[in-house]
């Protein structure tokens, strides 16, 4: 409407310039050849009226407006469990978890003795065929909730087999390989009735030694001298934790005795271990066990009736047992364990034993996976009766030496070659023809595992 009015103004200012101008000039004179007539001087514009304002450019055209966005319906906000609710459990599955292993090496014993077994006795534990074995297949299953659990470990093989034989032919009767156990590494239920507090019922490894008895989760394929001598491999019987943090954890139990899930007594074995983690390079473990290990009852046998043994409940073993983890690196590791064993009226004589031993084992990672280690160890006895033959002031010791490489391939593969060294202060080393105080083998293990 503002535009029309403008133009309209403009329109009537140059009609009314153009009839005053036309009106002021006279018509001009005939003349025969008519010339080009003069140009008309501009019209002065009318004294009264001002010229008009030129018109004010004519603004852009305003841009339609643009469409309205669609509407999205808003999500429903997400509903927040009430009072803080825990997430749902997961599957019942979850809580149960299974893997199992194959061992097995070939090994030389370069004495050539005969037979092909038995012929590492009594210092190694489960390495003792010549030639190819199977060591031991595994398999481990655990069922583990907020407050029950539960655990078992069974084992088939030449291992298992020794692992559940007789400490000493004098008990050899209660020995778990007479009681359908011999398969049976573990077995126990567990209770957690509070936080970091645990109680387990039944048959579990012993908490002693640098070493266990499943042959990957160790430095070297072979096991020590301590771990042979020494120490127990396992209890049955009542085990109680406690684990107040990282750095702390208590262990005291009550068992039928060592290596035995029936008794040979009516006393029982009690013992305990603490650790402690004053730094995460560095572990110490101190325990210990102490009961009576020797049969209170004689079966008939010939003539002799069966009866009581007198003071068999008095003559009680004991055993201190020192592990330190050092691991400066996550290459290198440094494992030292030492042993003292103690037994009154040992093997059914008027003497007390006392035997003892310390070995440290050194592990380095030199390109993952390849690793070298290196373990050395001395083992004693007052007696010489831990250790069949003596030297001539009574006692014996036997000192080892291994070596050994591994490799681990794509984790679930590892080979160990062990070479090792055992010399004793007696010749109680078969050979081709003999005996000899020196046994020197090459082993090559391969585990392969699920996990």
């Amino acid at each position: 409407m503002r535009r029309s009015r403008t133009a309209v103004l403009l329109l009537v200012a140059c009609l009314a310039g153009a009839g005053e101008a036309a009106a002021q000039t006279p018509p001009p004179a005939p003349a025969p050849p008519p010339a080009p007539p003069p140009a008309a001087a501009p019209a002065a514009p009318p004294p009264a009226m001002a010229p008009a304002p030129a018109p004010a450019p004519a603004p852009a055209p305003e841009p339609a407006p643009a469409p309205p966005p669609p509407v999205v319906p808003a999500a429903a906000p997400a509903v927040a469990p009430a009072g803080g609710a825990p997430a749902p459990a997961g599957n019942w599955y979850d809580k149960f978890s299974a893997d199992a292993f194959a061992d097995a090496y070939g090994n030389v014993n370069w004495n050539f003795p005969k037979p092909q077994w038995g012929n590492g006795f009594p210092v190694r534990a489960y390495d003792m065929a010549q030639g190819f074995s199977l060591n031991q297949v595994g398999v481990n299953g655990s069922y583990s909730s907020d407050y029950v659990g539960g655990t078992v470990s069974l084992r088939f093989g030449p291992e298992a087999a020794l692992y559940n034989v007789a400490v000493s032919e004098v008990n050899a009767g209660t020995a778990d390989n007479n009681f359908g156990m011999q398969n049976v590494r573990q077995a126990y239920a567990t209770l957690k009735p509070a936080d970091k507090v645990t109680f387990d019922l039944g048959k579990w490894d012993q908490p002693f030694g640098s070493e266990v008895p499943d042959s990957q989760l160790n430095f070297f394929y072979t096991r020590s001298l301590l771990f042979q001598l020494n120490q127990p491999v396992f209890f049955t019987g009542l085990r109680f934790d406690y684990a107040p943090s990282s750095m702390v954890d208590l262990k005291l139990f009550a068992a039928n005795g060592w290596n035995g899930s029936i008794d040979d007594n009516t006393s029982k074995t009690f013992g305990g271990q603490l650790m402690l983690k004053p730094m995460d390079s560095l572990i110490f473990y101190i325990g210990g066990a102490a009961g009576p290990e020797q049969p209170d009852f004689a079966p008939a046998a010939g003539m002799v009736a069966a009866g009581s043994i007198p003071g068999a409940d008095s003559n009680w073993r004991e055993i201190v047992d020192l592990v330190i983890d050092y691991n400066p690196t996550s290459a290198l590791s440094f494992a030292l364990n030492g042993d003292f064993d103690t037994e009154s009226n040992y093997l059914g004589s008027t003497q007390s034993e006392s035997w003892y031993g310390v070995n440290l084992g050194i592990k380095y990672v030199v390109a993952d996976p390849f690793a070298i280690a290196l373990r050395g160890e001395y083992f004693g006895d007052n007696h010489g009766r831990v250790i069949a033959g003596t030297t001539p002031g009574g006692s014996s010791s036997t000192e080892s030496g291994t070596l050994t490489l591994s490799y681990v391939a794509a984790s679930h593969l590892t080979l160990m070659l062990d070479n090792r060294i055992d010399v004793s202060g007696a010749e109680i080393f078969g050979t081709t023809n003999g005996t000899s105080k020196t046994l020197f083998t090459t082993t090559l293990g391969a585990i392969i595992a699920t996990k």
